[in-house]
């Protein structure tokens, strides 16, 4: 029995393994043949199109496609061909966004206007489909779109792919971030592209809002608290953020520091923390985040006090100086195409007691509402 199934299990290995050759064969002869015909082929469709023999530039579409199937310059003949002869594009468009065939076009209209875009052609030709740059098919595809704006009526996504198709990208990235081509689908997906791409990248934050110690009477009201921060791409669930905020204590009472060799009756005007943040996504949906976060860093309280040491040439600044804590709850919502608004509200900890220079008492306790873009 054992004998049995190792010929039946080594039978079926050595099939498989052949399936997967002849596979594997296959494709290279798709590769092979897609890279000798191309330039034939986009020879002969540049011609049709530029005859206005459409009927035969169809037929070429249709052969060419069955040879290199998802190929950037054949979807966007394909496209045009089809606004021409009067047929719904719509599926067309989507699958060529889709695919992300406006990024292979987008660099191919870039690197066509580089000055060594020969040499491009050569070490790219599988990525623009075996077709060398600025080839008789571009001009004749270009062409064809601007005739369409002009001569036929185009509903929105229509004018949208023709405006990119004519090779004017920037103008194609103005209009479609116009309000009139709202609800198109173009404009929805560049916009969730953007979002997208946003939520894969690191960025910036602006906070502004207020800080307030619970117990007012020990050192400081609230005061205004302004900030900026690091943080890393919203793609993850745990979130991790550098940040530097500031504290203007514009609503404070005069304290006692000992420096100098005195007890100093002193005003600050400055509160500043710098550390590091860590927070969990909890919730997100396309209209709203929620991520509890805590923060541990260094705070350091301006006194004005300072000395100017001679020997080493230095100054050394006398201010209160301890550990800054905090744990609170962020929410943002997306606004714009690739930016988020947010509100955080944190409570803090901060021990002053650690300053032994510290004569006064301030309440360790505080609460902030933070208002923040990011960007």
């Amino acid at each position: 029995m054992k004998y049995i199934l190792f010929i039946l299990s080594f039978f079926c290995f050595n099939l498989i393994h052949a399936g997967n050759l002849i596979e594997s064969s296959r494709g290279n002869v798709d590769s092979i043949l897609c890279d000798s015909l191309s330039k034939q082929k986009a020879d002969i469709l540049a011609r049709q199109i530029i005859e206005k023999d459409y009927s035969a530039a169809g037929m070429t579409i249709d052969e060419w496609k069955q040879l290199c199937p998802n190929s950037e310059i054949i979807a966007r003949s394909e496209i045009i061909y089809n606004l021409i002869a009067d047929r719904n594009v719509d599926q067309l468009i989507e699958n060529y966004f889709g695919d992300d065939l406006h990024f292979v076009y987008k660099n191919r209209m870039e690197n066509a206007a580089a000055d060594e875009y020969q040499y491009i052609s050569r070490d790219y030709r599988t990525y623009y489909n075996y077709v060398p740059l600025r080839h008789q098919l571009d001009s004749a595809l270009m062409l064809a779109a601007k005739e369409l704006l002009i001569k036929k009526k185009l509903n929105n996504d229509e004018k949208l792919i023709c405006i990119l198709f004519s090779g004017e990208v920037n103008s194609f990235e103005k209009e479609n971030k116009k309000s009139n081509y709202r609800g198109s689908f173009i404009q929805e997906f560049s916009n969730n592209d953007r979002r997208y791409f946003s939520r894969e990248s690191f960025c910036g934050h602006v906070y502004v809002g207020s800080y307030t110690p619970f117990n007012e009477s020990k050192g400081f009201g609230t005061n205004p608290y302004f900030g900026i921060s690091f943080a890393s791409p919203l793609k993850y669930k745990i979130q991790g953020e550098i940040y530097m905020k500031f504290r203007l204590n514009i609503n404070d009472e005069n304290f006692d520091y000992y420096a100098l060799g005195i007890i100093n009756d002193v005003n600050s005007k400055l509160g500043f923390s710098i550390g590091l943040a860590g927070g969990y996504k909890i919730f997100e949906n396309e209209n709203l985040i929620i991520i509890p976060k805590i923060a541990l860093g260094y705070e350091s309280i301006s006194t004005g006090l300072r000395e100017y040491d001679e020997e080493s040439e230095e100054t050394f600044f006398h201010n209160v100086e301890t550990l800054h804590s905090s744990i609170g709850l962020s929410v943002l919502k997306p606004i714009f195409r690739r930016n988020y608004i947010g509100m955080e509200v944190n409570y803090h900890y901060c021990p002053y007691g650690f300053d032994d220079d510290l004569i006064s008492k301030f309440d360790n306790s505080a609460y902030s509402f933070e208002i923040f873009f990011r960007f």
